[in-house]
């Protein structure tokens, strides 16, 4: 039960109101939302952190992390969960066959730290559910959390929920390269108008905005500007099966922006 303790702990700390999450944690009803008299009402404590609708971005990486939940099939730590999404090698992730899902490293550049905090605020967004078990592992007997997805979760990662809030979690490197805002002007542009095709293409389909196409491989495209399918199945992350899908129309869309 150790874990569930520390998180219980964690959260406390970012509590605005210690008197009121130690009344809810022991299942009673505060008649009050600040009792003013604990040291984070009479320092006006307030930890900055707030659920917030998450940009383009930010949501790509909610729809990577609950698409990595949905593949593993099943139950399991939020530890696990970030090895897999960072990409892990370890005989652990081998033995259950993590490794060969399309998801296993699909975050590498988010430590697995940073992705458990990430997987903690999904957690309090409703996207993930966290259940303790109690299982005999190595002869003693532990319990530990495991991570599940949702109804909500389920909508978020098909994109189908605009309005979806959550606290981003503030201790993380940055998750992107290639910043399009790096490109020049007119691949700028460009990348915003692929950017809506893609939006429009995956409400279409029913999937996340990275199964259309990943950031790095629009940005590729406006800044290459492939006329041709030979040309598109040279950008970065767009294989054979991405092509056929929707390949062709991006390739109508920088054939349509190219000629106004």
């Amino acid at each position: 039960l150790e874990y569930s303790k520390l998180e219980h702990m964690v959260d406390y700390t970012r509590s605005e109101c210690r008197r009121r999450y130690l009344l809810e944690h022991f299942g009673e009803t505060p008649p009050f939302q600040r009792c003013e008299t604990c040291d984070a009402c009479t320092q006006g404590k307030s930890n900055g952190l707030k659920p917030r609708e998450l940009n383009e971005e930010e949501t790509i990486i909610v729809q990577k992390a609950l698409s990595c939940v949905a593949r593993m099939r099943g139950a399991y730590s939020p530890t696990l969960v970030a090895k897999v999404l960072s990409g892990s090698q370890e005989k652990t992730i081998r033995s259950f066959g993590f490794d060969r899902l399309s998801t296993h490293g699909i975050l590498s550049n988010w430590t697995i730290k940073q992705l458990e905090l990430l997987l903690l605020e999904m957690v309090r967004a409703g996207a993930l559910r966290r259940v303790h078990v109690t299982r005999m592992i190595a002869g003693r007997e532990r319990t530990y959390a495991e991570l599940e997805l949702t109804d909500l979760g389920q909508v978020v990662m098909r994109a189908q929920d605009d309005g979806f809030r959550m606290t981003w979690p503030k201790l993380h490197v940055a998750q992107t390269t290639n910043s399009s805002t790096a490109m020049p002007r007119v691949a700028n542009d460009l990348y915003t108008y692929l950017t809506d095709i893609r939006r429009k293409l995956a409400a279409a389909a029913e999937v996340p905005a990275y199964v259309v196409a990943p950031n790095r491989t629009l940005q590729e495209i406006a800044t290459q500007r492939p006329m041709t399918p030979e040309a598109m199945l040279q950008i970065h992350g767009m294989g054979a099966s991405r092509f056929e899908r929707f390949g062709s129309q991006l390739l109508d869309a920088v054939h349509a922006y190219g000629s106004g």
